[in-house]
């Protein structure tokens, strides 16, 4: 009976250290596991960080390209009305100066000084 009963204590003691080892296996196949778990999203995070920052750079070389884009157009535009208001002031000017210079013709222009001024514009136009 003394001999059953070691038996059956050796019996539960190999039990026991076959249950550690088995719980020895598991603990390791879990932290390997975690361990891969980690290391997998810790890739992801980098990936997605890589991802954010080539987005960040294409949508701020996006924004300068049309930022660009729309100083070049103002400026052109600029320049046009720049154009068109010097013509315009040109304009303006040589009509102004036109009736004034008809002005002043019509008041100290008398008969004779028109024959010699027509006289004048004739002779210089027909050297030309």
């Amino acid at each position: 009976m003394l001999a059953a009963r070691r038996a059956k204590i050796q019996e539960e003691f190999d039990e026991i250290a076959s249950q550690k080892e088995n719980i020895k296996v598991l603990t390791q196949q879990y932290e390997q596991r975690l361990q891969e778990i980690d290391t997998h999203a810790r890739k992801k995070i980098q990936e997605g960080v890589a991802t954010g920052n080539k987005i960040s750079q294409e949508i701020q070389e996006n924004a300068q390209s049309k930022a660009k884009e729309i100083l070049q157009q103002a400026s052109l535009e600029i320049s046009g009305e720049i154009a068109k208001a010097k013509n315009q002031l040109k304009n303006e000017m040589v009509t102004l100066v036109i009736k004034i210079t008809e002005q002043i013709l019509k008041e100290k222009l008398d008969d004779e000084n028109q024959k010699k001024l027509i006289g004048n514009f004739v002779q210089e136009a027909s050297l030309k």
